[in-house]
């Protein structure tokens, strides 16, 4: 069994305790034990672990998505494209203005 590197536990841990055991997607309520991290921009097309790539998923968004683009994924599920991409559209937002009003 392999264990999670540091840095990916203190992410999540730092996610949970923002918006508990929510899943970034489809805002669906699960038990901590049941979430996941989920790289945005997927390792394989070169999504780095850190902050802004790493979201907290449920197993079936987590896994329908697998390696696969937001845009790619959300366009192939309707029923969680306006949800998911307003969501993922407005955090964008909030760290572009967030990331100006500390660096500047």
């Amino acid at each position: 069994m392999s264990k999670t590197p540091p840095k990916l536990t203190r992410i999540k841990r730092l996610l949970l305790e923002n918006m508990g055991p929510t899943c970034w997607y489809c805002k669906g309520k699960f038990r901590e034990k049941d979430i996941y991290l989920d790289h945005v921009i997927p390792k394989s097309s070169d999504g780095k672990n850190d902050e802004e790539n790493l979201v907290l998923a449920c197993y079936a968004c987590n896994s329908s998505k697998s390696n696969r683009s937001l845009k790619n994924w959300l366009e192939s599920c309707e029923e969680k494209k306006s949800k998911a991409w307003k969501e993922y559209k407005y955090r964008r937002e909030i760290s572009k203005t967030l990331r100006g009003l500390i660096y500047g």
